[in-house]
């Protein structure tokens, strides 16, 4: 919601979160992070009934855009959202930005850092919005998070993307490998 964001950027990214919202199942479990200056809790880790959808899209479509670019407070915030892993719990996070932090973590060596911890829990995928994106900070990001990036010209016609970015994790069949 930061400042570069602003208008067309900004509409995009909660077009995106609404029809990614609408690819999950009232069994999985969604939470919203906003960061700006700072990170925010837009909306808490839930599962996706039909009242915590509503919720959840009244919430997003209320957001408006200001301050600085804190990409990596966001995926802090957005990492300690969940508790305790259950068995065959896929974890994602979804950073939808226009890859242009000038708070926190600026660098792609210092953000590449924070999505290879993060990769731990979860697989960190990333989303480009904007005409004048930095692909190379969210390509650095998604991979050392283990996930992928795409730039996404247009939300109505990025579903594959979407379908995608949320089944990043599907084909894990081994998850915590380590070779001695």
């Amino acid at each position: 919601t930061s400042s570069s964001m602003k208008g067309e950027p900004l509409e995009q990214v909660l077009d995106s979160v609404i029809r990614l919202v609408d690819l999950l199942q009232a069994t999985d479990k969604v939470g919203v992070v906003a960061f700006a200056d700072n990170a925010s809790q837009v909306h808490a880790l839930q599962l996706l009934d039909a009242n915590n959808k509503g919720a959840l899209k009244r919430r997003v479509q209320s957001m408006n855009a200001y301050g600085n670019t804190n990409i990596e407070g966001g995926l802090r915030l957005a990492s300690t959202m969940w508790g305790e892993r259950r068995t065959n719990e896929r974890r994602v996070i979804v950073l939808l930005s226009d890859g242009a932090p000038n708070r926190g973590a600026v660098t792609i060596d210092a953000l590449t850092d924070v999505a290879s911890h993060l990769r731990l829990d979860a697989t960190v995928v990333t989303l480009g919005y904007g005409p004048a994106h930095n692909g190379d900070v969210l390509a650095g990001i998604a991979r050392a998070g283990g996930g992928t990036y795409w730039f996404i010209p247009d939300p109505k016609e990025a579903n594959l993307e979407f379908a995608r970015a949320l089944g990043a994790q599907g084909d894990v069949v081994v998850d915590g490998l380590e070779l001695v």
